[in-house]
């Protein structure tokens, strides 16, 4: 697990550069590649929220967002994550989704698609 900023990412490369504190310089990033991923979290704090479980439940508020897509991604370590996206293409190396659990320190999360054994998708 990498933690750290980044002032490069675009979901239409394959890689992005990471360094671990804002006052960092960029000579001094690590390239991160998409295939060496499973996901992008795009987080709160660092630290994270250990104390509490995350919720996959789908309750009848959060089904009601929007016109948006429904999704849930099954990753191949069997990890499982469910959120809204707007769209996604195969033929980029993922998606962006917004968990349903709004309390998660997760705020959004880039799925790398090549990390993804079984996705559903819903209205």
């Amino acid at each position: 697990m990498v933690k750290g900023y980044t002032y490069d990412f675009n979901p239409g490369r394959r890689s992005f550069h990471v360094i671990s504190s804002v006052r960092e310089k960029a000579r001094n990033a690590d390239e991160v590649a998409f295939s060496n991923l499973k996901a992008v979290f795009f987080v709160d704090s660092f630290e994270g929220k250990k104390e509490r479980p995350v919720s996959q439940d789908v309750t009848a508020d959060q089904a009601e967002i929007d016109s948006s897509i429904k999704v849930k991604a099954t990753f191949h370590d069997g990890e499982t994550m469910t959120g809204t996206t707007l769209a996604f293409s195969r033929d980029r190396e993922g998606f962006f989704m917004t968990p349903f659990d709004k309390a998660s320190n997760n705020t959004r999360v880039f799925v790398i698609f090549n990390a993804v054994e079984k996705m559903e998708t819903w209205k």
